[in-house]
């Protein structure tokens, strides 16, 4: 027994820097984050296919995305960016009920985000990202207006990925 909780707690003794290293990761994202964190850490996220139609609920939809490989997804447009590996993986999902005003993308990995809304992609009016952060990849604001979203992930390494999207003021 004694073995045992001294293991534990050597355990615990060298796992303390690299936790600490990775809150102070965290803490580098030009907003905060831990909202986004919680919601990835939740076990019943709700699941989405790529492909899939969901409902935006003020103030944050946060779903865990199912992928497909690159050359199965059906774009609505090409995206943006090539993917940096020749194997990756992406998806698109339609988010309904968007109101104008200003937006945050978050993801659990890395991944490229398009945003296209009227057909058009939407430009970025801010992003932060850190790699080492566990759970959070990279975070991206859209001012938006009204009426359906598209948002695609192409390039993530993953066949799933966590996303958050926030609706932080008009």
């Amino acid at each position: 027994m004694r073995l045992s909780a001294g293991i534990f707690l050597g355990a615990i003794w060298l796992a303390s820097p690299a936790l600490a290293q990775a809150q102070e990761t965290c803490g580098q994202f030009a907003w905060p984050i831990a909202r986004e964190q919680k919601l990835f850490a939740q076990p019943d996220i709700l699941r989405a296919r790529s492909g899939a139609e969901l409902k935006f609920a003020a103030p944050v939809l946060a779903a865990s995305v199912d992928l497909k490989e690159m050359d199965e997804v059906q774009w609505s447009r090409m995206p943006e960016r090539k993917p940096k590996a020749a194997e990756s993986f992406g998806g698109v999902i339609e988010i309904d009920g968007i109101a104008p005003g200003l937006y945050q993308v978050t993801l659990s990995d890395e991944a490229w985000i398009d945003v296209i809304q009227n057909d058009a992609f939407v430009r970025s009016s801010a992003h932060s990202g850190k790699r080492g952060c566990p759970d959070v990849r990279k975070s991206v604001r859209f001012q938006l207006g009204k009426g359906p979203l598209i948002v695609q992930l192409s390039g993530a390494e993953k066949n799933a990925i966590r996303i958050a999207i926030s609706r932080l003021r008009d």
